[in-house]
């Protein structure tokens, strides 16, 4: 706006934390670049009860690195070492099993696609942090009185991907 002539002030709007420095442009990694752990910290994890032991731990994978990273085992196994019955989980058959998963996986589909459909929002402003599913008629202004932050959506497309 300076090198054309205008007055900068007029155009510079208050976004909160999500001002772009051009410094974070410099280190900005994607996201298929980070490491497994660091790329899916905030999902969901799938957790399976066994039917033998009654324990219930996070389905990680088909296949599950041993403890000391020499073997590779099922994915489909109890981790339990008392299980009586650790293969499909304490389930009679892989089929028993994959049902499951799949009911399983379809209740956390739909959930976190409700969770995105709700249109939640939340003020940025410590101090504030009014959480509605109203939106304002200025944009992403806070419809809290006195308040200047910014509405951010509680759950985004980002983290429904």
């Amino acid at each position: 706006a300076k090198k054309l002539g205008l007055d900068a002030s007029r155009f510079n709007l208050r976004h909160g934390s999500t001002e772009i420095d051009d410094n974070s442009l410099v280190k900005f990694t994607p996201a298929s670049f980070l490491v497994d752990t660091e790329r899916f910290k905030d999902v969901d994890k799938l957790l399976i009860t066994c039917q033998s032991c009654s324990t219930s731990n996070e389905l990680k994978g088909v296949f599950t690195v041993g403890q000391d990273k020499s073997q590779i085992m099922s994915g489909y196994q109890c981790p339990n070492p008392k299980c009586d019955s650790p293969n499909h989980w304490g389930y009679e058959s892989h089929f028993d099993l994959l049902n499951i998963l799949s009911n399983k996986l379809s209740v956390m589909v739909r959930r976190n696609i409700e969770k995105h459909g709700s249109y939640e929002s939340v003020c940025e402003d410590p101090s504030c942090k009014l959480k509605t599913c109203q939106l304002s008629v200025s944009g992403k202004l806070c419809l809290n009185r006195g308040c200047n932050g910014c509405m951010e959506p509680l759950y985004n497309a980002e983290k429904l991907d």
